[in-house]
């Protein structure tokens, strides 16, 4: 069972840090078309 919630949290990280990401490349991409 420990391990299901273990891996189920690095998942969830993962696609956190992933749709950051994506927001982060946009926001800067903005900012460059501002630029």
């Amino acid at each position: 069972m420990a391990i299901k919630l273990i891996t189920l949290i690095l998942v969830t990280n993962a696609c956190t840090v992933l749709v950051f990401q994506t927001f982060i490349m946009r926001f800067l991409a903005q900012i460059s078309l501002l630029l």
